[in-house]
């Protein structure tokens, strides 16, 4: 009975022949996907519930924030406009706030 109690020490010969007299444990089943029990009443009215939603539209981007978008079109705008050597730099960086207003509608924002 070392092994259930966890002994470390060897056995002995006499308890060595009265071991085989003895059954050892059954090892449970391995459960795999296709043995596995079936869901119970509460899963099944869950599942229900969850097919009679409307399903989420997966077309649609994750809401951000405007802070968070476009940051590679916003910061070339804003050098633009900072290191611009004419006296109207919207003019001069036109190409570069159209693209910024183009990046910024595709995530639904109105710049």
């Amino acid at each position: 009975m070392s092994w259930l109690f966890g002994s470390s020490k060897p056995e002995s010969a006499p308890a060595a022949a009265a071991a085989p007299t003895e059954s050892a444990p059954a090892e449970k089943p391995k459960v795999s996907r296709t043995t596995r029990p079936l869901p119970s009443k509460n899963h099944r009215t869950f599942l229900l519930e969850m097919q009679t939603q409307k399903p989420r539209k997966l077309t649609q981007p994750p809401h951000k924030q405007p802070c968070c978008v476009c940051k590679t079109e916003k910061t070339a705008r804003d050098d633009c406009m900072l290191f611009s050597k004419t006296d109207d730099p919207t003019q001069e960086c036109k190409s570069m706030i159209d693209q910024y207003k183009a990046c910024m509608a595709g995530y639904g924002f109105k710049v």
